[in-house]
């Protein structure tokens, strides 16, 4: 309970302070600016780390009582958070920005204890503390850096971490290590606030303060796990659990060797410049390095107690997978562009028919606001912890009421969601009808609100396409949604799958009510007022 929480509480933080730090972006010269390795084509704020980093921290703060994890996560935090704003401010020479990570690092692996005294392989082999020490500081700054190298297209960096925290949240939960597990819930709600903002085209970037962190996150927590007794993790399934970052790094780099170059010097050959060489579009670039990623993780969590031979040849399957595709398609895309004189585009015309534009967008202000007060009445339980969330989501709905002028969107979003959240979460976690009958219609109508959403944004005018679009985020969600029903249905975790199912529904189709809410009755916003009520009033009686 306390990592949903965390989680909520970082989400909140991360989601009101990342607007803020949009507008003062330019007052504090932190925008990333055009140029020749980028793909986008105006300046930028690279100032996201901030909703990132503080949203984790102060989570762990609020939530995890005082201890050398939590005091370790945060001055690692803390110092990654400084240097990388000063990086995103002037451009730190590259010996500088290693020299924060190490001095990042040091504390933290002292103070938590995390030094890596045993290397399994073929055997055990044990080394000095004189040489575990710098290594795994070492090994830690690798880990900032890879994921610092990776955020090159809107989304990429945060999907990609938030996939591996996934993993590791899971595994905390099988290890018994409820503070690795909240940490990991914070990082993940910091992100999730932040992704709301940088889907493509992105209205922010994260910068070098947001991209060390989760590098960092992702890092810690992985030798957080590696250090807990009695589970006997391989310390080489972290090389999975991180995924394609480091691979990325280290192939980049040897290449850059072996064509006489510095293998620091920046240039566009990390795998999503050469997604979007052989064609790929932003959003498909992106797509396709979200399943890789998903693919690493998914065998990291399978094989975390396996013999080193197994985790080393499924990693090294993996990257010759990947990097072997990726030249034969190089080599093939090159022969095609020398036989090719002309391209040209085909532009599908389609035919918007005026029943699928308003059926939808009526029936989904009918249902969905229907099914949230009907399911948080018909809950059986309200714990008081959630009659206080609830009542967090009724002050921000007074709050919203009493301001004057139109109220920033993260006082309408954040009480909608973490009201439909809880309210789904609360109604499955014990049905109130267990006839066959009753769950197949339940099921069937959350189908039905499913496809409505479906059809609206297929079929939709102009504005709401612009304003409502499918993107890699969209594709992240479902991925998450996949692995997490695997979770769910292999181990003992007291949750209905069926959350699942509806969260995702529920969560679209709000969005979507939110976007078409102009000059028409905020049924939606009534209907999460009405459900807040509901549940602190059962949640304090």
């Amino acid at each position: 309970m306390q990592s949903l929480f965390a989680t909520i509480t970082a989400l909140a933080v991360s989601l009101a302070l990342t607007p803020i730090m949009i507008r003062l972006a330019p007052v504090l010269r932190m925008l990333d600016q055009p140029g020749p390795r980028k793909v986008h084509m105006r300046p930028i704020p690279r100032v996201g780390g901030w909703g990132i980093t503080l949203g984790a921290m102060t989570a762990v703060l609020l939530w995890l009582p005082v201890a050398p994890l939590p005091i370790a996560f945060v001055i690692g935090a803390a110092i990654l958070l400084l240097g990388g704003a000063l990086d995103d401010h002037g451009n730190l020479p590259a010996l500088v920005k290693l020299a924060i990570q190490l001095t990042a690092a040091t504390p933290v692996v002292i103070y938590a204890g995390f030094s890596m005294h045993t290397i399994p392989l073929f055997g055990e082999f044990a080394l000095p503390l004189a040489l575990a020490l710098p290594l795994t500081v070492l090994g830690l700054a690798v880990c900032i850096n890879s994921s610092n190298t990776s955020d090159g297209l809107d989304g990429l960096a945060a999907g990609i971490t938030l996939l591996s925290l996934l993993g590791m949240s899971y595994l905390a939960f099988v290890f018994e290590r409820s503070d690795v597990l909240l940490v990991s819930a914070a990082a993940i709600g910091g992100l999730a606030g932040f992704l709301r903002y940088n889907t493509h085209p992105a209205t922010i970037f994260m910068g070098d303060a947001g991209s060390q962190f989760l590098g960092f996150a992702v890092g810690f927590l992985g030798l957080a796990l590696v250090h807990t007794q009695g589970v006997g993790m391989s310390p080489w399934a972290l090389l999975l659990l991180v995924g394609l970052p480091p691979a990325d790094l280290a192939v980049v780099s040897i290449r850059r060797v072996l064509r006489g170059l510095h293998p620091f010097r920046p240039d566009k050959t990390h795998i999503h410049h050469r997604l979007l060489a052989l064609g790929f579009t932003h959003s498909q670039s992106v797509i396709a390095i979200y399943l890789l990623q998903a693919s690493f993780v998914f065998f990291g969590v399978a094989l975390f107690s396996s013999e080193p031979w197994k985790v080393l040849l499924a990693y090294g399957l993996h990257l010759s997978l990947i990097y072997g595709f990726l030249t034969l398609a190089e080599q093939a895309y090159e022969h095609r562009m020398k036989s090719v004189q002309n391209v040209s585009e085909v532009k599908e015309e389609r035919t918007v028919r005026p029943l699928l534009v308003w059926v939808p967008r009526v029936a989904l202000e009918i249902m969905v606001p229907l099914t949230l007060v009907t399911f948080a009445a018909l809950a059986t339980h309200v714990p008081r912890d959630f009659g206080m969330l609830a009542a967090a989501s009724f002050a921000l709905l007074l709050l919203r009421m009493v301001r004057s002028g139109t109220p920033p969107s993260f006082m309408n979003r954040v009480p909608v969601f973490m009201t439909v959240a809880a309210v789904l979460y609360l109604y499955t976690d014990n049905p109130p009808f267990v006839s066959q009958v009753a769950q197949i219609t339940e099921i069937m109508g959350m189908c039905a609100i499913g496809v409505m959403a479906l059809v609206a944004v297929r079929y939709s005018p102009m504005r709401r396409r612009q304003e409502f679009r499918t993107s890699a985020l969209d594709v992240l969600l479902i991925i998450l949604v996949l692995l997490t029903f695997i979770a769910v249905r292999s181990s003992p975790l007291a949750f209905n799958p069926l959350f699942l199912l509806y969260a995702p529904i529920l969560l679209y189709g709000s969005e979507l009510l939110l976007v078409e809410r102009r000059d028409r009755r905020e049924w939606l916003l009534l209907a999460v007022t009405v459900s807040t009520v509901i549940l602190m009033l059962r949640g304090f009686t």
